[in-house]
């Protein structure tokens, strides 16, 4: 597909200098993303397309044309690049809104973006998707909106706010703003031709839509199998081994950058001998908003590509023109005629900070300000209150009650890892019993996932080890794919303080030390995302980690987001849901209590 000028004609006409462009850029040093190589040029843009590049490696000047433009920018010999696209993201994890989110991200010279709003799908259903669409419909910036595919991640084993079916998507991907289809999580019913995602897959291909992949640790036949049901590409490669293996079949590797895993430095290292990249792609996932504020969004992640050992000119290409491939869309990530005018001006190919951004042939930021802040838009959806069915716990609601009065029980414990990772499993372990309660040993916590869909009844209680925590309770609706409520305790009195204050915040998250809230983040919409923007979402999230590193997750990169991957059911091996205790690698429920 192209990007369609609103005026053809007048385009080709601006090319050949016969009407004046909107905006010449010139003494510019122009990346050539086709070639590799760079040279002096002059750039015309015309109704946000590029009418013309000027561009003589080999100094024959075969042509010289008078400029006519309307406006005149000197690059004083900076570097011209396309901006950035983010491969893959979800915005929901930035506790930003779409639009916030636009006014951070922009300044660092990211123009597009690919999301996949399965957050907010699996809270609000089809109205939170159309609201990520619609939110940002008016902003210069490309959004790539993507029909959530597995709402929920792993249905039968939790509760959400939605259930997405063929005919659900088919009327989102229809719907104005829909570009194609969501990472396909659910991977074990793709090759297990289970018929919902069979009649997802099999309505996508038909469509020809573009089809985003989840295949993590996936290789060999799995691998080969998943490909052949569609998608092409994949963010969840974690070794540069796994990262080689999907691009030798072809397969479109997103190197993820996020603030909780980062992976880019391990797949470069690994595929940057190979003679060819153009299967390599860069994204975020999820990042924070204080990441964003302090070191950027794309530009960062393409600096982390080279001080890892690729070429400038390729990481350029891997967070533009690559994507652009990927994404079917011909004219987008380059500076070409014909293309769209998303650029930046970069004083350093090395360290891409742009000093002044261009997006759909308007400037909308310089020197990592936006040139016109966004005006105010309210959405109704940013006025739900979705936790109000979150029921009125008591402290025996938080108890978990043991099979015997005194003595010991053999418990399934959910124990992480490693402190810094979210990877887990079961381990069987002995807990004394005292008049009918678990006596936790050091390093254990009690855990909470709470159904908040109105199902007041439905919640799960366990044990947790390694977490971190050493004292007090945190409580969070942010709570990965789900979003239920979550806790993890000490005393259920802690827990029903942090709770009690995500419910009248309207979701969010918030911890308690010694029976007082000790930080909270409010996340009014859809318990996910805040109203502010991103220096006072920053503001508020270093605030929470700094108390949370003081009650015991001092290991943790990311303290306040380790809560929200414990009730994950695609992530192994141990994971818990409103409906139970979860062996992932095994897809069934286990039990609390182990029998002798």
């Amino acid at each position: 597909m192209r990007i369609n000028p609103t005026n053809p004609q007048a385009l080709i006409k601006a090319a050949q200098g016969h009407i004046a462009v909107d905006i010449l850029l010139k003494n510019v040093q122009v990346v050539n993303l086709f070639t590799g190589e760079i040279a002096p040029g002059a750039v015309g843009i015309f109704e946000g397309m590029i009418a013309f590049v000027d561009f003589d490696p080999e100094n024959l000047n075969r042509e010289t044309l008078a400029y006519q433009a309307k406006q005149t920018i000197d690059g004083h010999g900076q570097y011209l690049i396309p901006g950035f696209i983010d491969a893959h993201l979800h915005i929901e994890s930035t506790m930003m809104t779409p639009r916030h989110f636009s006014a951070a991200v922009l300044p660092w010279g990211t123009t597009t973006v690919v999301i996949d709003p399965h957050e907010i799908g699996n809270v609000l259903g089809a109205e939170g998707v159309k609201y990520m669409a619609q939110s940002v419909s008016d902003l210069p910036i490309r959004y790539y909106v993507l029909a959530p595919s597995c709402v929920p991640a792993l249905p039968g084993m939790e509760s959400s706010g939605a259930d997405f079916y063929a005919t659900d998507i088919q009327q989102l991907t229809e719907a104005e703003g829909i570009f194609g289809i969501g990472e396909v999580m659910d991977f074990h019913g793709v090759l297990n031709n289970d018929a919902r995602m069979v009649d997802i897959l099999k309505q996508a291909n038909q469509q020809h839509q573009y089809i985003q992949g989840h295949a993590p640790g996936m290789f060999g036949r799995r691998l080969n199998a998943y490909l052949c049901s569609g998608p092409t590409n994949d963010h969840e490669s974690r070794s540069g081994q796994e990262a080689k293996d999907k691009m030798r079949l072809g397969m479109y590797v997103d190197a993820r950058e996020s603030s909780a895993s980062q992976n880019v430095r391990d797949i470069v290292e690994a595929v940057k001998d190979f003679r060819y990249h153009d299967l390599l792609c860069l994204c975020t996932d999820d990042r924070e908003a204080s990441d964003i504020l302090e070191s950027g969004h794309m530009n960062y992640v393409v600096k982390t590509a080279i001080d890892a050992g690729l070429d400038p000119i390729t990481a350029i290409r891997c967070a533009t023109l690559h994507t652009a491939r990927d994404l079917g869309v011909r004219n987008l990530g380059a500076v070409a005629p014909g293309y769209v005018a998303d650029v930046q001006f970069i004083e350093s190919l090395t360290e891409p900070r742009p000093s002044l951004v261009i997006s759909h042939g308007q400037i909308v930021a310089r020197d990592n300000q936006l040139v016109t802040p966004f005006a105010s838009k309210m959405s109704p959806v940013e006025a739900l209150n979705t936790v109000d069915n979150i029921p009125l716990l008591s402290e025996s609601d938080l108890t978990i009650t043991a099979p015997l009065q005194n003595g010991t029980v053999n418990v399934n414990v959910m124990h992480y890892l490693r402190p810094n990772g979210s990877l887990t499993e079961w381990r069987p372990t002995d807990i004394t019993v005292k008049d009918g309660k678990l006596q936790l040993p050091e390093g254990h916590m009690f855990a909470l996932v709470q159904n908040r869909y109105g199902l007041f009844d439905q919640r799960t209680l366990a044990v947790v080890s390694g977490f971190g925590l050493r004292e007090g309770a945190i409580a969070s609706t942010v709570s990965h794919d789900s979003h239920n409520l979550t806790a993890i305790f000490d005393t259920p009195a802690n827990a029903l303080v942090a709770i009690q204050q995500v419910i009248e915040q309207r979701g969010g998250i918030a911890s308690c030390a010694n029976g007082e809230v000790s930080a909270n983040i409010p996340l009014q919409v859809a318990g996910l995302m805040s109203l502010e923007p991103c220096e006072v979402v920053a503001q508020q999230s270093e605030q929470m980690k700094a108390v949370l590193r003081f009650q015991g997750l001092t290991e943790a990169p990311n303290p306040t987001m380790r809560i929200s991957t414990m009730a994950l059911p695609v992530i192994p091996k141990a994971k818990l849901s409103d409906k139970g205790l979860i062996d992932v690698a095994n897809h069934c429920f286990v039990p609390l209590f182990i029998d002798e």
